[in-house]
């Protein structure tokens, strides 16, 4: 015999561990989606708007600051947190400093409003809020053996 019992409990939110992207959470707070990756026309109007809050030398990097902005908007899209992002895009701590420098200068809403995100894109991932489950569950011994016995005793083969 076997006797398995499930029972729900709260719902509880899944979130990783470590610092809460403020990105993310204006993403999620707003409903801003998280546009697809811009093509030339839009990345014009992105470094438009990024002009006045920056100096010419955060223009001049020795990274691909339109392949760092596909990055970030691929993290958004797909949850992943900064330790989990692949270098496809760069040096991902580049990529987060500078994310988080458009942030905190209030440029990162104005690039949203840009690339049209408030209907263009796609939701910020978020992890899914499950119930808690708890299973158990027990099997008696003597079971398992005559399953076992049936199947190994005769080479698999029932008579």
């Amino acid at each position: 015999m076997f006797d398995l019992k499930v029972v729900l409990g709260g719902m509880t939110d899944h979130r990783k561990s470590g610092v809460r992207c403020a990105v993310s959470e204006w993403h999620w707070r707003t409903g801003t989606k998280v546009p697809p990756d811009p093509d030339d026309e839009q990345w014009e109007n992105v470094l438009e708007v990024l002009q006045p809050y920056f100096t010419k030398r955060h223009f001049t990097s020795r990274c691909d600051i339109r392949l760092q902005f596909e990055g970030m908007l691929h993290r958004l899209r797909h949850g992943l947190s900064w330790s989990d992002m692949p270098h496809t895009w760069g040096p991902v701590d580049s990529i987060r400093v500078r994310q988080l420098s458009w942030w905190q200068k209030g440029a990162w809403p104005e690039v949203m409003k840009a690339l049209d995100a408030g209907t263009t894109g796609v939701d910020a991932y978020k992890r899914p809020t499950l119930p808690q489950l708890t299973v158990t569950g027990r099997f008696w011994a003597g079971l398992l053996a005559e399953v076992r016995s049936e199947v190994t005793g005769d080479m698999g083969r029932r008579q």
